[in-house]
């Protein structure tokens, strides 16, 4: 009796999960019938070489390949597989495959083939953004955008502050990316489960702060959307009263990408708000972090720690932990210590910077000046009264009865 000579069922079971972990043990369960009812299992070739399968990763590469095994009943199989921990995620563009050959015993061949998913087994916790970033002068700076699909739109602008209207630089993206890309091409790349766009400036001459302007819109149907970066162009000086600051404030070292840590952009802004604050006091002035004088450099490190340990309790006010059980009690706020802290550094700025600030305004002026109203169209103020002009003034000075109180 000959088989029927329809074309097959196939087709994976609830048992095959549809979304794969990183680093576990993963089960593909598929059958191959030759009616849906699946009454007639089909029987392989060869048991040695059928059913094959492949699983394939987003780029097309081969990841595993081999012969599945029984799963229970005639006409089921599967095969395990452990998703290595560097498995690349996916995302909506780019998927997994798992691909399956079977070969009956009338060299009748089925093929079955699914995508899937990989993902991470935790997410873990979101990475600290960089509020603005920092280049020296003379130098580009790289900038990214990151998006979570490929946007119909994206373009950025990189102006001076306060000059909105004269770009320094701007780019925009050009999809498929040009294989020699330009100054003004973005560039992508496929990051986890979105994409990252970045782009190079041109060196920048002059220290100051900068904005980058990202305009994105993501679909045809959607709003434009706007995010903002600054960016802080600062001399070698500004380098070192970062480093002075650091080894105010952080002398535990705390490490870089946790949310209690200094990163040199938290730095130079408290720097920047701290010179502010000198500024302010009387007299007022007009001090620069990129170049101010020597006498002022300690004050200003002083003004930014207490700029910058204000920020710090405000997080530990975030963080505060209080917990009572039965037999332990926890408590976490550091704030305390910190607040004694900004208090004595304030006390330190109110005492003293005025007081300097008025001593080097009068170092900077002379002993004494004065001011005289000019005689004007006179190429010689002084005459002799024997003779000639100073004889004739004299004597109109006589006429007029302004000599007569000399007597």
């Amino acid at each position: 009796m000959s088989l029927p000579s329809a074309p097959g069922f196939q087709a994976t079971t609830q048992e095959t999960s549809r979304v794969l972990v990183r680093g576990l043990l993963e089960m593909f369960v598929w059958k191959f019938f030759y009616d849906q009812a699946e009454t007639q299992p089909i029987l392989p070739l060869d048991p040695q070489a059928y059913p094959s399968y492949r699983i394939l990763d987003p780029s097309g590469a081969i990841l595993a390949q081999g012969v599945a095994v029984p799963a229970g009943a005639p006409g089921n199989w599967k095969i395990g597989w452990v998703v290595p921990r560097a498995a690349q995620l996916t995302n909506p563009h780019h998927r997994y495959q798992m691909a399956s050959v079977m070969v009956d015993k009338e060299m009748r061949q089925w093929e079955l083939s699914w995508a899937f998913d990989v993902v991470e087994s935790a997410i873990k916790p979101q990475d600290p953004e960089l509020q603005q970033f920092l280049t020296f002068t003379g130098k580009p700076i790289r900038l990214f955008f990151k998006n979570t699909v490929r946007p119909v739109e994206l373009s950025v602008g990189l102006f001076l502050k306060g000059q909105d209207a004269t770009p320094l630089h701007t780019a925009i993206l050009t999809y498929p990316i040009p294989a020699v890309p330009g100054p003004t091409d973005l560039l992508e790349i496929e990051d986890g489960t979105g994409f990252t766009y970045y782009m190079d400036t041109p060196a920048i001459t002059n220290a100051g702060s900068y904005s980058a302007l990202w305009q994105v819109r993501d679909t045809v149907l959607s709003q434009m959307d706007f995010e903002h970066q600054v960016v802080q162009v600062i001399s070698t000086t500004s380098a070192h009263l970062i480093n002075s600051l650091r080894m105010l404030v952080d002398k535990l070292q705390k490490k870089l990408g946790l949310a209690f840590a200094y990163a040199n952009e938290d730095l130079y802004e408290y720097l920047l708000e701290g010179t502010k604050v000198i500024n302010s006091y009387w007299p007022p002035s007009n001090y620069s972090v990129s170049a101010p004088p020597n006498s002022i450099e300690a004050f200003i490190v002083l003004a930014g720690a207490w700029w910058g340990l204000t920020a710090q309790r405000i997080l530990y006010a975030e963080t505060a932990l209080s917990f009572s059980g039965q037999t332990v009690t926890l408590d976490y706020n550091p704030g305390a210590d910190i607040d004694s802290l900004i208090s004595t550094f304030k006390e330190i700025l109110d005492n003293s910077v005025s007081k300097v600030k008025q001593q080097l305004l009068r170092q900077s002026s002379g002993v004494g000046s004065i001011a005289t109203r000019p005689y004007r169209y006179r190429t010689n103020v002084v005459f002799p009264v024997s003779s000639g002009p100073g004889q004739t003034q004299f004597i109109r000075l006589q006429q007029l009865g302004l000599l007569d109180w000399l007597g």
